[in-house]
């Protein structure tokens, strides 16, 4: 039996909870890549964060969306780590 499952569709990273459901990462990108929001959603327990991120005239849209992913992954992480939910099936 394989424990690989298929990421929903726009998920960038994913972060299993010690009640074994996961926090899944995605990235909305809008306004001509001025504006960048990361969201991290608990499967479990359906808590969420999100980080907007506005490009500023010295970034990229790159730099908005690392800072953006780098922020949601913080707190993904860290609500992983606690959440003892089980998955909603």
């Amino acid at each position: 039996m394989s424990s690989e499952t298929t990421w929903p569709a726009g998920v960038i990273a994913r972060y299993l909870t010690v009640g074994g459901a996961t926090v899944d990462i995605t990235l909305d990108i809008y306004d001509d890549d001025r504006y960048v929001d990361a969201t991290s959603t608990c499967t479990g327990c359906k808590d969420w964060e999100r980080q907007h991120q506005k490009r500023t005239a010295s970034q990229t849209s790159e730099d908005a969306r690392r800072r953006a992913e780098k922020d949601a992954t913080e707190w993904a992480q860290e609500h992983a780590e606690h959440c003892r939910a089980m998955p909603r099936t």
